[in-house]
């Protein structure tokens, strides 16, 4: 599902536009938070959200999209890709 939602992106924004969005941090951004990540997956019975944790974000948007900004938020990121010109 999440290689269709990115298609549907890459094909409605413009080349050179910028998606902005926030999601969890992944296993590894913030390290002391790890355990809890893996925690939340368990506890809440997210079925997807251990995938997730593994998910390579920048192989997910490419092609099509380069990396551009990449915040923490406490248990959230932003990021940010630019559709490629």
């Amino acid at each position: 599902m999440r290689r269709a939602v990115v298609a549907e992106i890459r094909r409605v924004l413009r080349r050179g536009g910028v998606l902005i969005f926030v999601d969890s941090l992944q296993t590894g951004d913030e390290p002391d938070y790890d355990a809890m990540l893996e925690y939340f997956a368990a506890a809440f019975h997210e079925p997807y959200y251990a995938s997730y944790l593994k998910e390579d974000l920048d192989r997910l948007w490419s092609p099509g999209f380069g990396p551009e900004a990449r915040l923490p938020a406490y248990f959230s990121k932003v990021l940010s890709y630019r559709r490629n010109p």
